[in-house]
């Protein structure tokens, strides 16, 4: 998925150089969901639970510290980032809790 980014934003070449750190986004994401996703048959740890959820965080605070660079107002981001961790964050939190088959199952769907 971060390559796929890069694809797209390769159609201004200039933009790849100076933007390539916005692929991290998608690849921190998607470890999220695969590191839980382990424990989807037979359960699994808290602690890939909170491996999950920083990466999670770290998604959340690396769209926020986008509002940092030139052009970007984090404004126009933040309902959906509001929307976002409305909706992914409690069933992981779940999930960190109680690492059941079922919980983790939640947040995979939540998550995807």
């Amino acid at each position: 998925r971060g390559g796929n980014l890069l694809i797209g934003v390769s159609a201004v070449p200039a933009m790849v150089q100076d933007r390539w750190f916005l692929a991290l986004i998608p690849i921190a994401y998607i470890a999220a969901i695969t590191a839980i996703s382990r424990g989807e048959v037979h359960g699994g740890k808290t602690s890939t639970g909170v491996l999950s959820l920083l990466l999670i965080g770290g998604v959340i605070g690396g769209i926020f510290a986008l509002g940092m660079l030139e052009k970007y107002e984090i404004i126009v981001a933040l309902p959906f980032v509001i929307l976002f961790a409305g909706r992914v964050l409690p069933p992981f939190l779940k999930a960190v809790r109680e690492p059941s088959s079922e919980q983790i199952r939640m947040a995979v769907k939540a998550g995807v």
